[in-house]
């Protein structure tokens, strides 16, 4: 009975190992899996960020909370992504160039959906002072409503607000459709190099054929050979 459990543990533990190296293996060697992963990570992210995302309404705090939200989360998947991929000097510049292309693809997603969103940019774009509300007419657009001001002003900001939130999801559209082409072109160029490309040498082989000793003939392998010519002759 122990060993037949010693042996279902054993069985499962080369299961999970099998089974993390190929999901490794598929994220190292496969931009669309790993890119595709990340996508639905950063997606779910950006919508908890949303409902807790409130403008502060104030001049130069706006700008600034703003670009953390869109800089810092694009480079963290950025670094994160290439790390996954194996970047390393040590490796040739074609190969790291693969996988920094790669991994800029997420970090694009990631301002794309923000812009998409809408609210962080007419945030940094409308400098009014006040309280972040959703409008009245538009709850899907919050905005920064001026206090103590009159109606032309209330108004003004208003507009500015909308414009610049409309303007976001415009840049968004514009990015994504500027991300599809790029992956498109990548699925074209990928299929037009052909199946049957021998693959190119990695670091670890180079180093084990660098490693192989030449053969050097021993001294009675000589002298049979001398004797095997002599006889010839």
């Amino acid at each position: 009975m122990a060993e037949q459990q010693a042996m279902i543990s054993h069985l499962g533990e080369e299961l999970t190992t099998k089974w993390t190296s190929t999901v490794m293996g598929s994220f190292k060697d496969n931009p669309l899996v790993s890119n595709g992963f990340f996508g639905i990570i950063l997606l779910c992210f950006e919508k908890i960020i949303e409902a807790e995302f409130s403008c502060p309404c104030q001049v130069p705090m706006t700008g600034l909370l703003s670009a953390a939200y869109f800089i810092f989360p694009a480079v963290a998947v950025f670094l994160l992504t290439m790390k996954i991929k194996g970047f390393h000097r040590k490796r040739g510049s074609k190969e790291n160039g693969r996988i920094v292309a790669s991994s800029i693809v997420p970090a694009l997603f990631w301002i794309n959906i923000v812009l998409w969103d809408g609210q962080s940019f007419a945030c940094a774009m409308t400098p009014c002072l006040g309280n972040y509300e959703k409008q009245e007419d538009d709850d899907s657009l919050k905005w920064c409503k001026p206090a103590n001001s009159t109606p032309s002003e209330e108004l003004d900001c208003k507009n500015k607000a909308k414009n610049m939130f409309n303007l976001s999801k415009g840049i968004g559209m514009g990015l994504f459709i500027v991300l599809v082409l790029v992956v498109g072109m990548y699925l074209l160029s990928h299929d037009v190099k052909g199946e049957g490309e021998a693959p190119e040498p990695t670091i670890k082989q180079d180093v084990e054929l660098a490693d192989i000793p030449p053969q050097v003939a021993s001294p009675e392998r000589e002298k049979k050979d001398k004797t095997d010519t002599t006889s010839a002759v």
